[in-house]
């Protein structure tokens, strides 16, 4: 079907299969005599087109706007997965609803995580991506069997700060908490379909305009 179209054949990973280099297992990263290129566990060239936040999260708050809804899904039974924590700031202890996760209960009934996996796999590669970015799905990104990127989590910190926010990067509670936060990769050393992992996201340094430490 890709040569019937003119569509240039990919690898089992999404690379160029037309371009070869030595296959290692994982992601890697090959310098030619004009480019870097990134290299599929296969071996072959890859450019990641990536989509970040692949997930059912979307949700919206109902405590104390209850009135403003001419239907809320039921808290038990049928509907449950659909109430949730606050997706990030879970210690909130207030209450949300996903209508998009109600919508998928109505559609697939029990086994709506299930449907939604295969119909998000099969959009995203229909629609010429090859990763997921971070902060998706983590049962998605397994069962999906395509490349990811991973957001690790908790940047280790130190109670004395250098200036400001900054960490104390030379002490040794700073060298035993990127050791614990370096774990979080663990379960992670043997998969091949991960690309890579970013160690911090949008990061708030509060440094002064007249003391950039750059």
């Amino acid at each position: 079907l890709q040569e019937k179209e003119g569509i240039r054949p990919v690898s089992r990973y999404g690379g160029c299969s037309e371009m070869k280099f030595d296959a290692t297992g994982y992601f890697r990263l090959e310098k030619t005599d004009t480019h870097w290129w990134l290299v599929d566990p296969d071996g072959y060239a890859f450019l990641t087109a990536g989509m970040d936040c692949v997930h059912v999260w979307a949700c919206t708050p109902v405590e104390g706007l209850e009135s403003c809804y001419d239907w809320l899904p039921e808290k038990e039974g049928k509907f449950a997965d659909a109430w949730m924590g606050h997706p990030w700031k879970k210690e909130s202890g207030q209450r949300f609803v996903s209508f998009f996760i109600s919508n998928l209960i109505r559609c697939f009934g029990e086994k709506w995580k299930e449907e939604w996996e295969k119909l998000t796999a099969a959009r995203l590669r229909d629609w010429g991506f090859n990763t997921i970015g971070a902060f998706s799905d983590d049962e998605f990104v397994k069962d999906s069997k395509m490349p990811y990127t991973h957001a690790l989590m908790g940047y280790p910190d130190t109670k004395k700060k250098i200036y400001r926010d900054f960490p104390d990067v030379f002490s040794e509670e700073f060298r035993e908490n990127a050791q614990e936060y370096a774990r979080q990769l663990e379960e992670r050393k043997t998969d091949a379909c991960m690309i890579g992992y970013y160690m911090r996201n949008e990061p708030e340094w509060a440094f002064a305009a007249e003391g950039c430490l750059a």
